[in-house]
């Protein structure tokens, strides 16, 4: 006969002490994953902060590079150093911010305000430029060259082209061959035909009866500045472009500075020879190169463990935030100043 099974057989469990070590091991378990955890989550928000800040400040960079290499553009007449080639510009009622042409950019200091004084055009863009942040101002063709499909009868005749292309009545345009370039504004586009009156321009003439080895293309003025992020504006700032007088442009977000400096040639071999603030440039011609430095913060706050000071234009940030922040510099040569 088998014997019958007791309480003392059948019941088994854990005992009190086992619970705890097994609680003890399982909390230790669990705070190991949670800063495992804690951790990489941290490392991806920084990395993932970092490759913002590269690519905006590739794409902010990358734009000014790109107006400061083409201003200046002439066709193949832009080895004009010195102004050795002629151009013509009978823009009529010029205004000297849209159409001093002479000048393939301008540069304004951040001072008090801004030195020289910024025109109009730029100190009343909304949003407006900060206080304390560079401004820069580029003259520059745009678009693809069009040549011409025929000579020009004369030089007051009007601008036959192989197409119509954009062009608008009131555009600036530039037409240049390799011995001459004229600048006029278009009033009125017929087909593929532009022509120049002598009420939008001071002249009809063009000073030279262009060929087809001639180009035409738009001329505009663009200026870059530090303005409110249209996001948070009270908070967050932008790069922002004008093209002539239109609305202004964001470009990137979380740019908070613009500085630049111009090289000047002082001995005419075409190589800047000093960097210089742009309220200290006596002639601007002379400028060949710009050294073009911004600096970029992060879109969110606590992003670092830590408050981390940066050097940016000779001085020391120590931001409270906890952003991450880069300075990205480029010096670019003024190719049309120089080739």
């Amino acid at each position: 006969m088998s014997k019958r099974l007791t309480r003392r057989h059948w019941q088994h469990g854990f005992t009190i002490v086992e619970i705890m070590v097994s609680l003890a091991i399982g909390m230790l378990v669990s705070a190991l994953v949670v800063t495992i955890f804690s951790a990489s989550a941290r490392t991806y928000r920084v990395a993932s902060s970092v490759g913002d800040l590269q690519e905006t400040g590739r794409v902010a960079m990358e734009a000014i590079e790109r107006d400061a290499r083409n201003s200046g553009f002439r066709g193949c007449n832009s080895n004009n150093v010195g102004n050795s080639a002629p151009w013509t510009n009978v823009v009529a009622a010029a205004v000297p911010y849209l159409d001093d042409f002479s000048a393939n950019l301008r540069g304004y200091n951040a001072t008090a305000g801004w030195s020289p004084a910024l025109p109009t055009q730029v100190s009343g863009a909304v949003p407006a430029p900060i206080a304390g942040t560079d401004v820069v101002v580029f003259r520059v063709v745009t678009g693809t060259p069009i040549a011409l499909s025929a000579s020009m009868a004369s030089v007051n005749a009007d601008v036959p082209l192989m197409s119509a292309g954009n062009f608008l009545i009131n555009d600036r345009v530039l037409l240049a061959d390799c011995s001459r370039t004229s600048i006029f504004k278009v009033s009125a586009v017929i087909g593929t035909t532009l022509q120049h009156d002598a009420i939008k321009n001071t002249t009809p003439s063009l000073g030279r009866a262009y060929g087809e080895d001639a180009i035409v293309m738009p001329i505009q003025t663009r200026a870059y500045y530090i303005g409110a992020s249209s996001r948070n504006p009270a908070t967050e700032r932008s790069l922002w472009v004008r093209t002539d007088t239109g609305a202004s442009q964001e470009l990137v977000e979380n740019v908070v500075d613009l500085q630049i400096q111009y090289g000047e040639d002082t001995n005419g071999d075409f190589v800047a020879d000093r960097f210089r603030l742009a309220d200290t440039i006596g002639t601007w011609n002379n400028v060949v190169a710009l050294q073009v430095s911004l600096l970029l913060r992060g879109s969110r706050d606590n992003e670092t463990q830590q408050i981390t000071t940066i050097v940016y234009n000779g001085a020391t940030v120590t931001p409270t935030d906890k952003r991450l922040r880069r300075a990205y510099t480029a010096t670019v040569q003024l190719r049309n100043k120089t080739l």
